[in-house]
């Protein structure tokens, strides 16, 4: 196998057996990684072994039979830097809390944070209130980007909601707040949603 540094991989059934085995090797040739299945203290624990190999974890609880848990889990993984949630849509299904049209080149080409007129209301509507967990996954997930690349005012906003949703009864929710608050959206990864075609 080869070195996979930079890379992220989404493993269900990590909690032991084949999946726990290949997240373990994966981690150990590089990658980041995503851990899902339903025993939370086995994944936690699984987690924090690979952190403590310096690569990235999350862990997310998960039932494969469930409508959506795959879903969710997937937007969730998008901290990792991965996979872009605007590769889950194409450009007809631009939605409120869709972050597309609101990344644009400056002058020298970079690309930066210009939220349109409402949208952090609907980001912040969206994870508060959707009654999908999917919404609010990605909603959140938008949150991450705002709290960190924002102006100060959207940065302020976006954090207190994330820190609000930290103590959600959906623990996946939760779980999701507190990594988009404290794990940092970089300007270059701006990058993906400005390569999206509108």
């Amino acid at each position: 196998m080869a070195n996979l540094s930079g890379k992220v991989v989404f493993i269900t059934g990590a909690s032991s057996g084949i999946g726990a085995a290949m997240a373990r090797e994966f981690a150990r040739r590089g990658a980041d990684v995503v851990l899902l299945a339903r025993r939370w203290e086995r994944l936690e624990a699984l987690a924090l072994e690979i952190r403590a190999r310096g690569r990235r974890a999350l862990c997310l609880r998960c039932d494969v039979t469930v409508d959506g848990d795959l879903e969710t889990a997937l937007l969730a993984s998008v901290v990792l830097g991965e996979v872009a949630p605007q590769r889950l849509r194409t450009s007809q299904r631009i939605t409120a809390t869709d972050l597309a049209d609101s990344i644009v080149a400056d002058a020298n080409g970079e690309f930066e944070l210009v939220l349109r007129h409402g949208k952090l209301d609907a980001l912040i509507d969206a994870a508060q209130n959707a009654p999908d967990r999917r919404f609010r996954a990605e909603a959140i997930i938008g949150l991450q980007t705002v709290r960190w690349q924002g102006i100060p005012e959207e940065r302020d906003r976006a954090f207190d909601v994330l820190d609000s949703l930290a103590s959600d009864p959906d623990p996946d929710i939760a779980a999701g707040a507190v990594w988009s608050r404290d794990h940092e959206i970089t300007r270059d990864q701006l990058k993906v949603w400005g390569s999206i075609p509108q």
